[in-house]
């Protein structure tokens, strides 16, 4: 156990760090160390290996994340609820798989399905459900569907602002979304005013690196 914590702790730090290569062969030993102690089903070997899989994911690793979410994804759906924060967690996970695999159909089905279940359980400006409400925005510009996508930035921004405030992480990086969004599509009037927003409110927010 106590490797296992040491590991699972330095793993986090590089990755919290952007060392990511390094922190590979770190996740790739605590799922081994897992599965060797626990199963491969076990609830904290399921943990090790999302995390492991979110880690290739960002390496670009992405068959094999693919095989490692979609294993997860149907344990953790057959142990608990769909609506568990940790289902709902590894299913937004897999959504970004099949995303960068192009299986566009399969990674909208599973963005609509996760926000579903965060409506019915979180309320309105919970940070997840934001979360859940800015994936799949940014999903469907990515899909040709930009009105619906302005739609669900437009109720997640409004919502943060009321439960957060405008100078909270949550609602800039809405905001930052938003001019964004306006910007790709060449409406740089609508873009202008959610940008100059997070420039001027981030130093306060983001604190710059020492």
């Amino acid at each position: 156990p106590d490797t296992i914590t040491t590991l699972n702790n330095l793993g986090a730090t590089l990755q919290h760090h952007g060392a990511h290569s390094e922190a590979e062969p770190i996740l790739r030993e605590l799922e081994a160390l897992q599965v060797e102690r626990l199963g491969p089903e076990h609830e904290d070997t399921l943990l090790a290996t999302n995390n492991l899989a979110t880690l290739l994911l960002s390496l670009g690793q992405v068959d094999e994340a693919l095989e490692r979410l979609e294993f997860v994804v149907e344990q953790q759906t057959a142990r608990h609820t769909i609506a568990h924060p940790r289902t709902l967690a590894s299913m937004s996970n897999l959504a970004g798989c099949y995303d960068d695999l192009g299986r566009s159909e399969q990674a909208e089905a599973l963005y609509r399905e996760v926000l579903t279940q965060k409506q019915k359980i979180l309320p309105v400006g919970h940070p997840s459900l934001l979360i859940g409400q800015n994936n799949l925005a940014r999903f469907l510009v990515e899909a040709g569907k930009p009105e619906e996508a302005a739609e669900l930035r437009a109720a997640a921004l409004e919502a943060s602002l009321e439960h957060h405030g405008l100078r909270s992480r949550f609602t800039l990086t809405l905001l930052l979304n938003e001019g964004k969004a306006r910007a790709q599509a060449g409406e740089w009037a609508l873009a202008e005013q959610p940008l100059r927003q997070v420039v001027n409110e981030a130093p306060g927010v983001f604190p710059s690196p020492s």
